[in-house]
């Protein structure tokens, strides 16, 4: 009876040392997890090698922009993220852009960050500073740029509809649903131009 009895307790003894748990290495066994996806551009051109964080309480991943501006996260905790570019030497957060998304990540599903715009601030090339105006709701924004002779303005269309730059001495022709063109300005002086598509789109340069 004695043997009989030890046998059994070895038996229980064994049994619950086989159990696995959450030893503080990773997520406990089982949990759900999900992923966030997004684009760094400049204009309508995504960006590559871009750096991107994305944090949540203690927790930061880290990912880098593919050649056509693409980052992705995968094994998040489910919750709400914070994703935020580094933005790189040479560029500036576009006009509007915040650079940080709030992102929700649910399990087993792939969230979208949207798309982070940023915008040429310079950096030694030979066009100098790209100063952006983004056609937006009908309105160019900022209305008024200001910039040294020899730099440039990009147009970015951000809205469903076609627009264009029109101005006495140059234009962009009309641009699609985020296409973007640059002008170089290399006289000094203040030059207005518009939206020939939609009255009352206007906006002027000034070159000093």
């Amino acid at each position: 009876m004695r043997s009989g009895r030890l046998a059994g307790l070895v038996l229980v003894l064994a049994i619950a040392g086989c159990g696995g748990g959450d030893d503080g290495s990773g997520p406990p066994a089982g949990a759900q997890t999900g992923g966030i996806r997004g684009t760094v551009v400049v204009g309508s051109t995504g960006l590559a090698n871009v750096n991107v964080s994305a944090t949540r309480n203690s927790t930061t991943r880290q990912a880098t922009t593919n050649g056509s501006g693409q980052f992705n996260f995968t094994g998040l905790e489910v919750g709400t993220w914070s994703v935020s570019v580094t933005v790189p030497s040479g560029y500036a957060l576009a006009s509007g852009e915040t650079g940080t998304r709030s992102v929700s990540v649910s399990p087993n599903a792939v969230a979208e960050a949207g798309t982070l715009a940023l915008a040429q601030s310079g950096g030694g090339g030979n066009n100098g500073d790209v100063a952006q105006v983004d056609m937006s709701g009908t309105a160019f924004s900022p209305q008024t740029v200001t910039i040294a002779v020899g730099k440039s303005v990009r147009w970015t269309n951000k809205d469903p509809v076609q627009h264009n730059v029109t101005g006495e001495s140059f234009g962009t022709g009309n641009l699609d649903p985020n296409e973007s063109a640059t002008v170089q300005f290399n006289t000094a002086g203040t030059f207005e131009y518009e939206c020939t598509l939609h009255a009352g789109m206007t906006g002027t340069v000034v070159v000093q």
